[in-house]
């Protein structure tokens, strides 16, 4: 948990957009959203979408749609999806 903790501040500090920041991000989203941390995860997809720059990021939208069901936002899974 302590290697997420400082990736994270890394990249949130990092104004760079490298594809191994937005693979990063993904992957801290992908941390928070199977320990249930739905807010986080949203928050972490959106940022890997952010920084890859391409709509084709289809893993990232996907799972920040499971998180936006998760807490209810079916209409914004549903723009994700």
């Amino acid at each position: 948990m302590k290697n997420i903790v400082s990736l994270e501040e890394s990249i949130k500090n990092n104004k760079t957009t490298s594809s191994n920041d937005a693979l990063s991000a993904f992957n801290i989203g992908y941390s928070k959203l199977n320990a249930g941390d739905y807010y986080g995860a949203i928050e972490w997809y959106s940022k890997a979408i952010e920084i890859a720059g391409d709509v084709r990021n289809f893993a990232a939208f996907n799972n920040r749609a499971v998180a936006k069901c998760a807490i209810q936002d079916y209409k914004g899974a549903i723009i994700d999806f």
